[in-house]
Order: C-alpha cells, then sequence, then structure tokens
C-alpha cells in the first residue's frame, strides 16, 4: 500500500514503490505580503526532494506554489523531478520551473497520467484558477481539494461524476481570506460554519472512507489582520464536527507523520500538538513601513504602462464608456498617511484632500496599495491577507479598477478575443445582470 507523509499545511506525500510525489510545498517562509504564516514547524527537509519523482501545484497562490521554497530545492535534484500543473494560457508556472532545470508537463483536463509504479494521477480544474487532483495507487484512490469550492451539494454531485468513487478525501476547512473588517466577527463566524458546511456536501456525495484535514494549518500574522484569527475553525473543532459522520474515518497528521493508507490511524498526539501551535499564536506580529506619494505615484505609472503594453487599448477605452463601465475609478485613504488618493486606468494616482478618511470606498496602508499596483497578483494577495478595511460596495469599486491586471494575471488580455472566452463572458453577464450571469454560468 502506499504511504502518505505530511509536510504542512497543504502539503502531503504520497509514495508508492519508487514513485514519490508531493503535493503543494510551502515549507516555511511569510507569505501573501507577510499576511499569512504556517501554523506549526515543517519536518520536511529541502534535501528529502532527492527521494521523490514528482511535485504537484495546484494554483499560484504562495502557500501552494512558493518560488523561494522552490529555489531552494538542491538543484542536483531538479532533474530528477517532474513537475506537473494544470494547462493554462500562459504557462508561466511550468515555465518558471523549467528555467529552474525541472522536468515540466501540463495536465490536460480529466486525463489520467502515469507516473509509474502503479500510481497514476488526474487534474480537474475548478473556476477560477484552483484545481484538485486525483491519485491512484493500485485502486486506491486519494483526492485533494485543497481550495476548492464545493458550495453546494449539486457541485459535490458534479464533482463526482469527473473523480468517481473516492476512499480519501483531503479539503480545506477554515475561511482563508477577508472575511468583514474588526468588528464583524459574527460574518467570520458565519464563514466559518459554511466552511464546514462545504466539508459537509463533500463528505455526503462523495462518500470517502477517511477524511483528513488540509488548507487550513495557517494564521493571519500581521498586525493589520490578526483579527481574523479570532473565528477560525481549528482542527479538532473539525474532527468533533465530522463525528457525526460514523461511517468516515477523520483524523489529523501533524508534519512529520506518515500513514499507510487503510491502516489504522490515532490522530490524537497530532491534535494535542495542534492545540499547543493554536495557543502559542504569532509570536511577532508582521508590520510594514510607509511608502512615500512620489514612490506610490512612480509604481502606479508603471502599472498604467504594463496595461497598455499588454491590452487593446482602444477596446478597453470602449469597455469604460456607458453602458458597460467595466473599469472605473476608486478612493482609497492611506491609513499610514493620514492621506486620500483616487486611482483609475487612464488617469492613474492622485491626491483627493476633498475627501476624508470615512469618505473613502476603502481603506489600507501606503504599502498595501503599493503592491496592488507593482504586481498583477497584488489584488488577489491583498485579498487574502486581507490588510484593509471596507465596505462591500467599496471592496467592488476597488476590484473593477484594477480588474484589467487581474486579467492579465490569468494570461489574457483585453480585445476582441474575449468574446470567444465562456468565463469572461459570464462574469460580463453578472455585471450588467446578476440573473443573466447565472443562466449563462449553467449553460457555459
Amino acid at each position: 500500500m502506499a504511504d502518505i507523509t505530511w509536510v504542512n499545511h497543504a502539503s502531503f506525500v504520497v509514495e508508492h514503490g519508487r514513485t514519490g510525489l508531493i503535493c503543494d510545498p510551502w515549507l516555511e517562509g511569510t507569505i501573501f505580503n507577510n499576511g499569512w504564516n504556517l501554523l506549526s514547524p515543517t519536518c520536511w527537509q529541502y534535501s528529502d526532494f532527492k527521494r521523490l519523482t514528482h511535485i504537484w501545484f495546484s494554483h499560484e497562490h504562495p502557500d501552494h506554489f512558493s518560488p523561494p521554497n522552490i529555489q531552494k530545492i538542491p538543484e542536483a535534484s531538479r532533474s530528477d523531478l517532474e513537475v506537473l500543473y494544470q494547462a493554462t494560457h500562459d504557462g508561466k508556472v511550468l515555465n518558471f520551473c523549467r528555467k529552474l532545470g525541472f522536468r515540466v508537463r501540463d495536465l490536460r483536463p480529466l486525463e489520467w497520467t502515469e507516473l509509474g509504479d502503479s500510481m497514476r494521477v488526474k487534474c480537474g480544474t475548478f473556476p477560477p484558477y484552483d484545481s484538485w487532483l486525483l491519485i491512484d495507487t493500485a485502486g486506491f484512490k486519494i483526492l485533494n481539494l485543497n481550495d476548492c469550492q464545493v458550495k453546494t451539494p449539486e457541485v459535490a454531485r458534479m464533482l463526482l461524476k469527473q473523480t468517481g468513487p473516492i476512499d480519501v478525501l483531503l479539503s480545506q476547512f477554515s475561511y482563508a481570506c477577508w472575511v468583514g473588517n474588526p468588528e464583524d466577527r459574527e460574518g467570520r463566524r458565519r464563514a466559518a460554519r459554511r466552511a464546514l458546511e462545504q466539508v459537509s456536501y463533500q463528505i455526503e456525495v462523495l462518500k470517502p472512507r477517511y477524511f483528513i484535514p488540509s488548507a487550513s494549518f495557517i494564521l493571519f500574522s500581521h498586525e493589520e489582520n490578526q483579527y481574523l484569527n479570532d473565528s477560525i475553525n481549528r482542527v479538532d473543532a473539525v474532527l468533533e464536527f465530522l463525528k457525526k459522520y460514523p461511517d468516515v474515518k477523520a483524523f489529523s497528521m501533524y508534519p512529520g507523520d506518515t500513514w499507510t493508507v487503510g491502516s489504522q490511524y490515532d490522530g490524537n498526539e497530532a491534535l494535542s500538538k495542534y492545540a499547543h501551535d493554536y495557543e502559542r499564536g504569532v509570536q511577532s506580529p508582521h508590520r510594514s513601513e510607509s511608502v512615500t506619494f512620489g514612490d506610490l505615484e512612480e509604481v502606479a505609472e508603471k502599472h498604467l504602462v504594463r496595461l497598455r503594453e499588454k491590452n487593446n487599448w482602444n477596446c478597453v477605452k470602449m469597455a469604460a464608456m456607458p453602458p458597460a463601465r467595466l473599469f472605473g475609478e476608486v478612493s482609497v485613504f492611506l491609513t499610514d498617511c493620514s492621506q486620500t488618493v483616487r486611482f483609475d486606468i487612464f488617469r492613474g494616482l492622485r491626491l483627493a484632500p476633498e475627501l476624508k478618511g470615512d469618505d473613502a470606498d476603502i481603506a489600507m496602508t501606503s504599502a498595501s496599495l503599493a503592491f496592488v499596483l507593482k504586481f498583477e497578483w497584488g489584488f488577489d494577495t491583498l485579498y487574502v491577507n486581507a490588510r484593509f478595511r471596507a465596505s462591500g460596495e467599496g471592496f467592488r469599486r476597488f476590484e473593477r479598477s484594477i480588474s484589467l491586471a487581474l486579467l492579465n494575471n490569468t494570461g489574457r488580455a483585453f480585445g476582441p478575443s474575449l468574446l470567444l472566452d465562456p468565463s469572461f463572458c459570464y462574469a460580463a453577464a453578472r455585471h450588467f445582470s446578476p440573473k443573466i450571469g447565472a443562466i449563462l454560468k449553467r449553460r457555459l
């Protein structure tokens, strides 16, 4: 039988014969612009990669695909490791790994890929950018759902058609992004309950024999977002919740633990270690230095230059006009500078002294705004690290103002070809009418 070794957070190793596969290795370091830290220390060492044959990454979020960690894998081991990743528009993950000396292979949706020693894998994509992996070791099937959001029983049933019966399920069990401002604790409690409901849908429809909690072993670790730790689902509470499913053996694994699949396993020691880690919490919350307005202007101008280079600007301007108004202006209160600024993709960044802090759409530090403008994935990072304060509508205005960079981050450009892109058509329809968007989503 295969062995599963727990690495950390969403990462584990499956070994069968001489074939060894590691999923989503994030071993160390703060991520999401100093927004997350690992709950527990990692035992797996970079030298341990030499015993493996494959690495799979589910998506580009740094708790699953960590370039600083990948670059620390010894060069002597890289040519013996094949990186597996979902087929994408731009291929940038595989290109990055290829340049480091890894062998690479893109996984076609829902097609089996043989790895050797009676181990094969099937990858399925999950909007907007996630993916799951089904690992078959001599007929024993392990489904790694990681962050895939199975929000309804209908989605779970559609997933079952793609995977077939499974033996082991690994899945996220808590919220992992902005869930309201500090005062909205009840909203976070609701989000935590929804995360457990999703686990229920998965178990009731997929009917695994075993369940291993995954992909939520983190703490929000910046002084601006630590409040989010107040309502997260701790792993012991998840296992207590799952006792209502007596046919499912649910247990947790601590970094360094190994389980021979199908055998008896006692996860009580792991729970005790996690309880200590939760109580220890974040020892030294991260802090950020301010960015001058002059530096912010420079970052914003470079942001606009990239957008003009990558997109059909005539199409962009047309889409910004009535009735579409796909892109808009946002006002941002810089909390560390006590200044309000306006931003849009045509006029860039400028001061807005006429607006008080409470009048702005969204509030954040100058460092957070600089990060969003500097990187195409900056908005995704901000949403996950929750280093801002906003109403729901204010947040949506900010998202619209930065949405062109979000599109480019998926390997696509704004232009006529987007009319042939189903996901874009769905998003555009939803912009005009949620009802039309829902109909289009079902048909696509």
